[in-house]
């Protein structure tokens, strides 16, 4: 009984070690098929980056053109009021 005992432990070692040589072999020859659709055009990437640039400064000229009307109106009006005096006590 012994015997087969023994023999069935070395069958299953040589079965692990053939599964794992051949996923070893399986994945060093195993190429990937090429992402030729993927490929990315780097020069529409800059065009596209380009105009972004573009439309946030664009977007930038507009709140400093509305700051500018706000500072200018805030100069225009004529301050009425004096401002409060702190009193000399701690």
């Amino acid at each position: 009984m012994r015997r087969s005992d023994g023999r069935f432990w070395s069958v299953f070692v040589f079965g692990a070690a053939c599964t794992l040589s051949a996923a070893f072999l399986y994945q060093s020859f195993y190429q990937p098929p090429a992402a030729q659709a993927q490929i990315p055009d780097s020069g529409q990437q800059r065009y596209e980056m380009v105009q972004e640039l573009k439309s946030a400064n664009k977007k930038l000229a507009e709140i400093v053109g509305l700051l500018t009307e706000i500072r200018d109106l805030e100069h225009r009006q004529p301050t009425t009021e004096k401002p409060k005096q702190r009193s000399a006590t701690p």
